[in-house]
């Protein structure tokens, strides 16, 4: 639809055809970096010019890519046919060549003539070419001379890569798109692009779930978007109250005066989504990716919706196109893949500067008053400017009188209307459908107004007319909101109670729902706060909020911030029975408001308590969303969106820290303390919740500073004299945040208290760590007093003892090692090797100290310490006489420790480092635990630390009959593969795959063994082979992932391309087939494996796939299809498939025709037939079977963007079919089935529109 073609180029006119050339040269030069001023034209067409229509001049050769062939190049436009014959009259006219071609030959430079009037064939075009050439054979110079002819195809595809021209063509031919405008002045019309932009310094844009420290000034905020839409698929949406100017910010983004790296404005597509464009957005983006065209579309009054839909679509692989969508409201919605940039309003001196460039004849005086009525709206001050008046008039206006003016403007005063607006703005936005019918939203509208229906919607037309009612589709909102809810408030002033009570409840739920959207607005609105009471009261509305259905949520959102305390009490009341779960599932959807209300310091408590209940309900539920972050904001000292206080908070978190260890709650209470032990690097939210907006908290300066942390480091050793888990995890916080806090000099008397008491009680490990690692990483910060107390603090940590540096020494974490690094430089090998001899002498310490080995094995055998095992053991068992002393204590402390706290890994090394030295003794350990029934569970792994031999071969067979050990635990077997014959591996391989989880596991051995034959001249072995071909025999074809791909394609290609293996892959394929059937098993899943059977048997892997009766051609949609089986067949080659084909039953081409990809599309919209499509089609008898099967794969099931685009870019494959002589019998089936699916396409526009388009559109 977007697409210009030869046949529109063919009706240009002698100057728009010039036009479109130059229109086009300026666009590809722009595109590719070069001034547009470098593109020049001028004169008629038909006028003595010399040669020359457009010409430009670059300032260096053009970039691979592009249509101007060299730096200097001259286009001659002809709106005529141009034969040979007139080709040499042309560039010889009177028999005497033209000046230009000597300098274009000199520059070594381009000469392209353009005829709008042909379309020719290759040989056609050759043959002009030759002329030209002939024409200029005795210009000095001329085999430089490059020289082209375009006809009217050619030149549709130059201007069908830029937007700008694109449209301006389309319009001149008179296919003109709806509402859809190329650069322009899109904001006011009547100024023109010239008129300049006038820059706020004042106004701040604000990105939203950002800091408020990072808005940024309008200009800065300009450059950014225009940074991020020179990219293709890039989104950004522009949003911010109406009025403010949004879409003349839009339009600077192309405007070269305003700042730096201005956007092409020829790439530009604008439309309003209330003024119904056609085609609708969605579909003009398809058509332009289709097209290969690049574009930065921008699209006014975008409600959310149809936004994600278009950046969808814009994401496509095979997009040119940005996006802008401008938005008058500003919302919560939150956008993957697009940049948020909130305007706010302008300030009073930039609408003084837009009023006088726009009003001169005002005086200053009235600027000034105008100006400050609007509030920073532009469009308000605008009105409020052409409304007329004497001069100085303005300034002794009051509310009611603004009113009138922006009401009536320079009309006569009427009543009705001012009657009609206060009550068309009572709902947010109201429909205009069906206005006949009694039960419409303008019927009832028009009972409260007392008039007509008719009377009430002329009124509508009328504001509209006035700039004061904007549509979308069929609704229609009185905007902007500092006018609509004033009007709001009058008229709910001037209805009665009673009479509004029973309006409100007998109009239609949707008419209800915007109504309570515009009392949202009116926060402080005694009848608005009535309303409130009524609704949130036991037995109202939406007094019962765990019994909402969506929307009347959506209404108890509205109407809750007119009245905090009474839906406070609400949602206590409604949750206060229910458990955790129940009030995580019922309350999710009011997790907002209640942390806007937690605000206020007088009923943080209850709120944060009911968050906390949430948290807890949802809190091992991996697939919620949860608070996150956002919660947690609530308990920093800065950027928390409340003003409780600090005991307060800690008053929370302490109830929660008093919770059992492995709760909810406590884990809650641990990520909240670590929040109120923050210090720097605060990140905080948006605490705006509808149209209400709050602070950002509490800000303590100075002594509310160090109070705050003396309260919270005094509250950590509290704490930390309970002991136990608690102790532990509180130690760990305070040293999470350590290094920060020993920045803040104010608290330094409370820190070192702390290191002190902590200290004296027990040793804190990660806080000597945490003290050592300051000055590694805050160094160049730390001032000359806090570096000159670093070293008291760090000696008042420092491991004094064995146990200590044993502790300190399981408290490593992987990221630590980087923190003993000495300098940047130091390699990091060399501190792994450090820490390594460090572990081999400690574990030779602790060898010798038994008591002390005791104390410490709880920390160095748990699975949370990282502890480098292998020195440690290394260094246990390296000077042991008695090693069964040491075993004792392992094994003893092993069992003590929980099942889900046990790491076996210093257990299995321990025995590992013996075995040379000791192995009758490590034989005698291995036995006793291979009948133990504690040690079940991590015997695997224990066992394969050593070279098993035949015993430990048996061993590990015996444990595989124990239940209690997961199959996964002997992929440790890997560790010992090697050291295993074929014999002893398939010994352990055949009875692991029995097991339940046995089959992943033994491929990842198999796969793993078979890899490292890679770098070794064996090759698998009849036994390893053998192993392979029965376990993929065993594969229940359960979908795992692409790593699975890999292995069993591994498998495949080591194991089966001998004679004989050819079942394996038949009752392997028909297995996958028949679960494909079932939609059990996508073969889509595994491109490897599928691709390794057809390379190494593709006739029996084609026979089980499709000969199975599994049906698979016949599942799922076209577009899965193509998935699950076109792909992979395209790896085969055409002889292959063909000869299947033909040794099989008659049906097999129908088959392949059925699941192969007929269409081949490249990433610049261009169709083709798959070459092994038409070898089907060329062998095949049934051949319109065949093309039945083809067609059907014509129209997408699944897809992105607009999909009557997608089938439009489809249509010339009918045509090619039509163009081969062999066909001939089938072209009337063929044209029938392209006449069907024109009329689909046509359908599917119209479906598009109905969905996508303004008729969709709303406010709300």
């Amino acid at each position: 639809m977007f697409q210009v073609t030869a046949r529109d180029v063919l009706s240009l006119t002698d100057e728009d055809l010039r036009t479109a050339i130059a229109l086009t040269a300026e666009a590809e030069a722009r595109r590719y970096g070069f001034a547009s001023t470098s593109i020049t034209w001028s004169g008629d067409q038909r006028a003595n010019d010399g040669g020359v229509d457009v010409q430009a001049k670059l300032s260096s050769a053009p970039t691979l890519g592009m249509t101007i062939p060299r730096s200097f190049t001259a286009f001659q436009a002809k709106a005529e046919k141009m034969p040979v014959s007139k080709i040499t009259k042309e560039m010889r006219p009177k028999g005497i060549v033209r000046a230009i071609f000597k300098e274009l030959a000199d520059a070594r430079g381009a000469y392209v003539i353009i005829s709008s009037k042909e379309s020719l064939s290759k040989t056609a075009l050759a043959e002009r070419v030759k002329a030209m050439r002939a024409a200029v054979h005795d210009v000095p110079g001329q085999r430089d001379l490059h020289l082209d002819f375009f006809d009217s195809g050619a030149l549709a595809t130059w201007i069908r890569g830029y937007a700008g021209p694109s449209v301006w063509v389309l319009e001149k031919v008179g296919r003109r798109l709806s509402n859809w405008k190329p650069f322009a002045a899109w904001a006011y019309a009547k100024e023109g692009v010239e008129a300049p932009y006038l820059i706020d310094e004042q106004v701040r844009v604000h990105v939203p779930d950002t800091n408020p420290e990072t808005d940024f000034d309008a200009l800065v905020a300009l450059e950014k978007i225009r940074a991020r839409l020179a990219e293709d698929k890039a989104s950004v949406r522009i949003v911010g109250l109406s009025g403010v100017g949004k879409t003349r910010f839009a339009q600077a983004l192309f405007d070269a005066r305003v700042g730096s790296n201005a956007l092409d404005h020829t790439l530009a597509v604008y439309t309003d989504v209330g003024h119904d464009p056609d085609p609708e957005p969605n579909s003009l983006i398809s058509d332009l990716i289709i097209a290969g065209t690049r574009a930065i579309v921008i699209v006014d009054n975008c409600r959310p919706a149809v936004h994600r839909k278009l950046s969808a679509t814009v994401a496509d692989r095979a997009s040119k196109v940005s996006l802008v969508t401008i938005e008058y409201d500003v919302r919560d919605d939150e956008f993957e893949d697009t940049d948020v940039f909130e305007l706010n309003a302008a300030s009073e001196s930039l609408v003084e500067q837009l009023l006088a460039q726009r009003f001169p004849a005002l005086s200053h005086s009235d600027i000034h008053t105008i100006a400050k009525m609007a509030g920073g709206n532009l469009r308000i001050a605008i009105v409020i400017a052409s409304s007329g008046g004497r001069s100085g008039s303005f300034a002794s206006l009051k509310s009611d009188e603004l009113m009138d003016r922006l009401f009536y403007q320079k009309n006569e005063v009427d009543p009705d209307l001012r009657r009609a607006g206060h009550v068309l703005s009572l709902p947010y936005s109201f429909s205009v459908e069906n206005p006949e019918l009694e039960n419409s939203e303008l019927a009832f509208l028009a009972e409260l107004a007392e008039t007509s229906v008719s009377r009430l919607y002329e009124h509508a037309r009328i504001l509209r007319d006035r700039d004061l009612i904007q549509q979308r589709g069929m609704f229609r909102a009185l905007l902007p909101p500092g006018i609509s809810n004033r009007l709001a408030q009058v008229g709910l002033e001037r209805i009665p109670a009673e009479r509004a009570r029973d309006w409100l409840a007998r109009i239609p739920f949707r008419l209800l729902k915007s109504v309570a959207h515009r009392l949202s607005f009116l926060d402080g609105i005694p009848e608005a706060e009535q309303i409130a009471d009524e609704w949130l009261s036991p037995g109202g509305l939406v007094g019962s909020p765990d019994q909402l259905t969506e929307d009347l949520q959506q209404i108890f959102l509205y109407v809750a911030p007119l009245r905090p305390a009474l839906a406070s009490e609400c949602l206590e009341r409604a949750f206060m029975n229910m458990d955790d779960a129940q009030t995580a599932r019922l309350c999710a959807p009011y997790i907002d408001f209640l942390q806007w209300l937690a605000h206020d310091a007088r009923v943080f408590g209850p709120c944060v308590t009911l968050l906390i209940r949430v948290r807890a309900g949802t809190e091992r539920k991996s697939d919620s969303k949860l608070l996150h972050d956002q919660f947690f904001h609530l308990f920093q000292a800065y950027l928390s969106g409340t003003h409780a206080t600090v005991e307060q908070r800690i008053a929370i978190l302490e109830s929660l820290l008093l919770q059992p260890s492995r709760s909810a709650r406590f884990a809650i209470g641990i990520a909240g303390l670590k929040s109120l032990l923050k210090s720097r690097d605060f990140t905080g939210s948006d605490w705006r919740f509808g149209t209400s907006s709050r602070d950002y908290g509490l800000w303590p300066q100075g002594e509310g500073f160090r109070h705050w942390f003396r309260m919270t480091l005094a509250f950590c050793e509290r704490l930390d004299r309970r002991g136990g888990e608690l102790g532990v995890q509180v130690r760990a916080a305070v040293a999470e945040e350590l290094r920060d806090l020993w920045l803040c000099e104010a608290v330094y008397p409370e820190l070192q208290s702390l290191a002190k008491s902590f200290s004296k009680r027990r040793f804190w490990p990660e806080g000597w760590i945490a003290a050592n690692s300051i000055g590694r990483w805050r160094g160049d910060e730390l001032t000359k007093s806090s570096q000159a107390a670093l070293p008291r603090l760090v000696s008042a940590l420092r491991p004094n003892t064995l146990e200590d540096r044993a502790l300190t020494f399981a408290q490593r974490k992987m990221q630590t090692l980087y923190f003993e690094m000495q300098d940047y430089e130091e390699d990091y090998t060399a501190v792994e090797r450090r820490v390594s001899d460090e572990g081999v002498k400690l574990g030779g310490e602790l060898a010798s100290d038994l008591e002390t080995l005791r104390a410490v094995l709880p920390a160095l055998l748990n699975r949370e310490m990282f502890v480098p095992v292998h020195s440690l053991a290394a260094g246990l068992a390296g000077k042991l006489r008695n090693p069964a002393s040491v075993w004792a204590l392992l094994h003893c402390s092993y069992l003590e420790l929980s099942e889900d706290e046990r790491k076996p890994e210093l257990l299995a090394v321990f025995l590992s480092s013996l075995q040379k030295k000791r192995a009758t003794f490590v034989e005698t350990a291995l036995e006793k635990l291979s009948h133990d029934p504690e040690f079940a569970p991590d015997f695997p792994r224990i066992q394969c630390a050593v070279i098993p031999g035949p015993k430990g071969v048996a061993r590990l067979i015996q444990s595989m009959k124990s239940d209690t050990v997961a199959s996964s635990s002997y992929e440790a077997i890997a560790n010992v593969s090697d050291c295993l014959t074929d014999k002893e591996f398939g010994k352990l391989f055949r009875p692991l795959a029995k097991r339940p989880g046995g089959f992943d596991a033994c491929l990842h051995l198999i796969w793993l063994r078979l890899a490292r034959m890679k770098t070794q001249p064996s090759k698998p072995t009849t036994g390893l082979k053998t192993l392979g071909r029965d376990l993929l025999l065993q594969w229940d074809c359960s979908p795992h992932g692409s790593m699975m791909d890999y292995q069993l394609a591994e498998v495949v290609e080591k194991c089966m391309p001998s004679l004989g293996s050819e079942k394996v892959a038949y009752e392997l394929c028909t297995r996958c087939s028949k679960k494909a059937h079932m939609s059990l098993f996508f073969l889509d899943q595994y491109p490897r494996l599928f691709t390794a059977l057809m390379k190494v048997h593709p006739e029996d892997t084609l026979s089980g796939l499709l000969d199975s009766g599994s049906k698979l051609q016949r599942r799922g949609s076209a577009r899965r299809r193509n998935h699950e089986s076109g792909s992979l067949f395209a790896a085969l080659p055409e002889k292959a498939v063909i000869d299947w084909c033909e040794k099989g039953k008659p049906g097999r081409y129908v088959l392949m025709a059925s699941v192969i990809d007929a269409i081949s599309e490249g990433d610049k919209g261009d169709t083709a037939w798959q070459p092994l499509a038409l070898a089907i089609l060329a062998k095949a008898r049934g051949k319109e079977k065949v093309l039945a099967a083809y067609f059907h794969q014509f129209r997408p099931m699944s897809w992105s963007g607009s999909r009557a685009s997608i089938m439009e870019r489809r249509l010339g494959l009918f045509d090619d079919l039509l163009l081969m002589p062999k066909l001939n019998r089938y072209y009337p089936y063929i044209q029938n089935e392209k006449a069907n699916f024109l009329i689909d396409i046509e359908r599917d526009r119209v479906l598009d529109k109905r969905l996508h388009g303004s008729g969709a559109a709303t406010f709300e």
